[in-house]
């Protein structure tokens, strides 16, 4: 809309009447609460004849005497008395006025992207939306459960990574705990095959890979201190973590998976975990966002709620 020069001269003129009018009133109570001039005016951090002449305009404006005033004392007049109760409530209300909108503008809202890897996304991420949606009532998210770490890009604002990765420059991470990749097989394979004693004696077994870029040649363990690599072969390969599982429990090899996805199963003994002493050391589940966004209410608000939420007891076995 546009406004006419004149309306527009005098709205601006109203507007800073207001301000000004606030302003007075501030300093009035400001005289009040402090007790003198001197101090209301160190508060407000101007002079002592700015306040005297902000009181002046004030009650001339006005056109009734708020303090009787001499050179050692002030006293409130029977109608300042009155003023001043009422201007505290409208100065209080002002106040809360503007916190409002201050947490109304700082409050998480908009789209937020969001990407996981699949397995550890089905089991821990999503079923923590609701309640995080719920939380945040103005936020949007996008969630996607991906194959393989993650890091965010133009199209992710957070990604959740399993294992350790490349420090970037301008991206900062956060720990969500840690984890065990642990070799299991059914009790049933067990009893058939045997329980390998050592990394060695997997070659005698029908080993699940998961892997989406093909076959995976070799496992990794740790021996006396030091991470070795030692190849394993079978006759499974499958893109899909569930697939593997469900392989294993099936009685088909032995497999290579978190223990967050195999804790139910190895305590209702579904599952054996083998070679427990060769494990190479814990895994650490990380969310990664942009430097530049870790300021952002609905960055800060995930990254703060993913930490407190996920139960660290259930990562491991």
């Amino acid at each position: 809309m546009i406004i006419p020069h004149n309306k527009r001269s005098s709205f601006a003129d109203g507007a800073t009447m207001t301000i000004d009018r606030l302003d007075a009133m501030r300093t009035f109570v400001e005289i009040v609460d402090a007790g003198s001039f001197s101090a209301a005016a160190r508060r407000l951090g101007v002079s002592v004849p700015a306040v005297s002449r902000r009181l002046a305009g004030f009650e001339e404006r006005l056109g009734a005497l708020l303090m009787h005033r001499t050179t050692r004392s002030q006293e409130l007049t029977e109608y300042g008395r009155s003023y001043y109760d009422k201007a505290k409530r409208i100065l209080s209300d002002v106040a809360d006025a503007e916190l409002s909108l201050a947490g109304i503008r700082s409050s998480p809202s908009g789209v937020l992207r969001v990407a996981a890897p699949n397995v550890f996304g089905r089991k821990f991420v999503a079923p923590l939306m609701p309640q995080f949606l719920g939380r945040y009532p103005r936020l949007r998210v996008n969630l996607s459960l991906v194959n393989g770490a993650g890091a965010p890009t133009d199209e992710v604002d957070a990604a959740i990574h399993l294992g350790a990765a490349a420090p970037q420059k301008d991206v900062e991470t956060r720990s969500l705990g840690s984890f065990r990749h642990v070799l299991c097989a059914s009790p049933q394979y067990v009893e058939r095959l045997g329980a390998p004693k050592c990394p060695e004696d997997l070659t005698r077994h029908d080993c699940i890979f998961e892997s989406s870029a093909g076959r995976a040649t070799a496992w990794p363990f740790r021996r006396r201190g030091r991470d070795i690599a030692l190849p394993v072969d079978g006759r499974l390969v499958c893109d899909d973590a569930d697939a593997v599982l469900n392989a294993a429990l099936a009685g088909s090899g032995v497999a290579r998976v978190p223990s967050f996805q195999v804790r139910d199963h190895v305590r209702e003994r579904r599952l054996e975990i083998l070679l427990e002493n060769f494990e190479p050391p814990a895994t650490q589940t990380r969310i990664a966002y942009s430097k530049l966004s870790a300021s952002s209410p609905k960055i800060s608000a995930f990254v703060q709620f993913l930490a407190d939420s996920i139960p660290q007891e259930e990562l491991d076995l």
